[in-house]
């Protein structure tokens, strides 16, 4: 149920199309009470929410009208922002605004209202119904309601290309990421290992990768049903944004029963990693936000600046997370995940910006700053020496020097 889910918030389809058939639906039932119940109902309506067919007929087309060119509008304004997205930005935030609910909403009720208005002028016709109708006021309320969207829309587009807003919201998506894993270590008994475990001698089934592509969700709890079921043990062979192909060895499963695990029902692989369940990839797109803000082209340090100060802020709970395997222990049954190493972690995030911004030392404090959150001493006193061995200190003033040695002196006291 869960990659299903996953698979539900990862389309751009969906929303939209729930509100295209739900209009469909409420234009079926108004022009079934317009011509089969109205006649019973018209001495309790007020007399405002009924109309003749014809001025129902020029309302309703003067909606769709309307409609169709506020969706024509919301879709240009769309690709405007994502264009803005990927060209300042970076272009793994792309989702982030795609599947944002109010972008799929707003576009779903635009694209619910025009169906609503065609539908309901297809079944109205004069011939068939000689009495008022009340299909127009519910398209006038449709479209209201489509014009405050609208609004809220815009105000949402606003805001969403506010660099400060994005990256809290980058941020907020990384600290669900953590706050889905402490959970899960909370609901099953979990070991941090620093070496692979050792299983007893079991029948052994190696099962290759179902497709290419980068493990972008992995059903946990299923899994661990699963071993829980066949008192198994199952070991996965990469992590969750780990790129596999077809020929690799994905998970080796070891039971002494019979079964089958069929990779499909439990993992996601698609073209392109999540941020759903990978934590390096989450402050991935922060660093990359970073790396485009200190380029020549755009040079916004400050942006650079805030971003590495959101990411010293997720280093502590990313950095518990890190170790070589985490096994999962469920009764007899037993799951063995992989996971990003910290100092792999440490310098995916900070080789990119300790090599861009060698020569600010603005960024280069604040990368400090960000190291001085690493719980484990010795990881912090070696990133501290790797950005300095990176930083240009010819640039460096003695106001400068004096700014960079009381840092480096709380890091590596």
């Amino acid at each position: 149920m869960k990659k299903f889910l996953f698979r539900l918030n990862e389309s751009i389809w969906f929303t939209p199309t729930v509100f295209t058939i739900f209009s469909a639906l409420l234009a079926i039932a108004t022009v079934l009470l317009d011509t089969l119940y109205i006649g019973e109902l018209v001495d309790t309506l007020p007399y405002f929410m009924l109309t003749t067919v014809d001025l129902a007929q020029t309302i309703l087309g003067t909606i769709a009208g309307a409609l169709l060119t506020m969706t024509t509008i919301t879709f240009s304004t769309i690709m405007v922002v994502l264009t803005t997205y990927s060209s300042q930005f970076s272009p793994r935030v792309l989702k982030n605004f795609i599947s944002d609910k109010v972008t799929m909403r707003v576009l779903g009720i635009f694209m619910g209202g025009f169906v609503y208005s065609i539908l309901s002028l297809l079944f109205m016709r004069e011939a068939s119904i000689d009495h008022n109708v009340i299909s127009a006021v519910v398209g006038v309320v449709f479209a209201v309601v489509c014009l405050a969207f609208f609004a809220y829309f815009i105000h949402n587009v606003a805001t969403s290309i506010q660099v400060s807003n994005l990256v809290a919201d980058l941020t907020a998506d990384a600290e669900g990421v953590l706050e889905r894993y402490n959970k899960l270590y909370t609901n099953y008994s979990h070991a941090l290992l620093g070496e692979r475990p050792t299983v007893s001698e079991r029948s052994v089934q190696y099962i290759s990768s179902p497709a290419y592509g980068y493990i972008q969700f992995v059903e946990f709890e299923k899994l661990l049903d699963f071993t829980k079921k066949n008192q198994a043990h199952v070991e996965i062979h990469f992590p969750i944004g780990g790129f596999v192909t077809s020929s690799d060895r994905l998970v080796t499963l070891y039971s002494d029963r019979e079964c089958e695990l069929d990779l499909k029902e439990y993992f996601a692989i698609g073209p392109e990693p999540s941020a759903d369940q990978d934590i390096a990839y989450s402050i991935q797109k922060l660093v990359e936000i970073a790396l485009r803000a200190i380029s020549p082209g755009i040079n916004d340090p400050n942006t650079a600046i805030l971003c590495i100060r959101h990411i010293g802020a997720l280093l502590p709970g990313a950095l518990s997370l890190c170790s070589s395997y985490t096994q999962l222990t469920n009764e007899e049954g037993r799951l063995v995940i992989p996971n990003h190493q910290a100092r792999h972690l440490l310098h995916q995030t900070f080789s990119g910006i300790a090599h861009y911004g060698r020569e600010d030392v603005n960024v280069l404090v604040a990368s400090l700053d960000a190291l001085e959150r690493v719980p484990d001493h010795v990881l912090r006193e070696e990133f501290a020496h790797y950005l300095m061995a990176h930083f240009n200190e010819d640039c460096l003033v003695p106001l400068d020097q004096e700014l960079v040695t009381s840092t480096l002196s709380r890091i590596l006291v």
